[in-house]
């Protein structure tokens, strides 16, 4: 190295400007044996400094500038930064897009959800009118027949026409008076002691039943095909005669001899399997609603049927 170099040549500078000095001063034995010593210092200093040249050296070699192939890929790395930056940004607008997408959903089922509920109400609305107005149907039907019973027995007691009032004495005409009201049916007592029995409850209800069947003397009968109807609504159905407290059905000959019919008070919830398999449709016209389910059963009218067991007159329920 040129650093060791350079102070082997001043050591060896000093070392021949002390023998100048020596010389012109006539040194004596023992400033020789000084000079002597202080040649071999001047050798270790030189060995010395030989050895700080070679570390120096080694040291330099172990830091090396980087050579051309370290540079390229050191280059190479940085041209890729830019590409790498690219890539998280894309990483990050994508998981932005992500988040952004899964809330418009959250927002879209919520108002899914409100949609539903909103249509849920409308067919609850839709299902309560439609259950009024099947109860509407069922009181026009009832009084449009009391209407029509009422003018059938006005007619047969109608005044005298203007053909024979001349045949009539005049004091006849001055005591006329309205027809009297139509006799009730039969089974009226029957049909209201039957829904007072909807106002009892618990032992008091089991109780009045009890005391209902043996008044009247009430039989019960079931339609005994529920699963073949159940899996062919067409299929007939076919009655079989049950104990009263374990039937569908309560049976009634009235004074006037008419087979009445009306469901037991055991029935304590009308649905579609009442309805339907269970034939009560059959029997009676009502304010029903399929997929329904109604705690309370009214007879305005109970069925009739003919001495065949035919059904003569269908029954009016009014259902809540």
């Amino acid at each position: 190295m040129a650093t060791g170099n350079l102070n082997v040549k001043n050591l060896n500078e000093l070392l021949d400007a002390y023998h100048k000095d020596a010389a012109a001063e006539n040194l004596d034995e023992n400033g020789q044996h000084q000079q002597t010593s202080l040649e071999n210092l001047l050798d270790e200093i030189v060995a010395e400094s030989n050895n700080v040249h070679n570390r120096i050296e080694a040291i330099e070699k172990q830091i090396a500038p980087p050579t051309q192939a370290e540079v390229s890929t050191f280059d190479t790395v940085i041209g890729y930064l830019p590409f790498v930056f690219a890539l998280l940004i894309c990483a990050l607008l994508g998981r932005l897009v992500y988040f952004g997408v899964k809330h418009s959903e959250s927002l879209s089922a919520n108002e899914s959800r409100l949609k539903n509920l909103e249509n849920q109400k409308l067919r609850e609305n839709i299902d309560a009118l439609k259950s009024q107005i099947a109860e509407l149907t069922v009181r026009l039907e009832t009084q449009s027949k009391l209407i029509a019973d009422q003018q059938k027995n006005s007619s047969a007691n109608q005044f005298p026409t203007r053909n024979n009032i001349s045949s009539q004495p005049a004091t006849n005409l001055s005591k006329s008076v309205a027809p009297p009201p139509p006799p009730l049916p039969a089974w009226t007592e029957f049909v209201e002691e039957y829904n007072g029995l909807k106002n009892l409850q618990g032992i008091n209800l089991r109780n009045g039943i009890t005391e209902f069947i043996r008044k009247y003397d009430v039989k019960g009968f079931v339609c005994e095909n529920v699963q073949e109807r159940l899996n062919n609504p067409n299929a007939e159905p076919k009655f079989v005669e049950r104990q009263p407290n374990r039937c569908d059905y309560w049976l009634y000959m009235s004074k006037d001899g008419k087979i009445v019919v009306v469901p037991s008070a055991s029935v304590t919830s009308y649905t579609d399997n009442f309805h339907n398999e269970r034939a009560m449709s059959l029997f009676f016209k009502s304010n029903f609603v399929g997929g329904k389910s109604y705690s309370e059963i009214l007879v305005e009218e109970p069925a009739i049927l003919g001495s065949s067991w035919n059904i003569e007159q269908e029954g009016l329920l009014r259902l809540r």
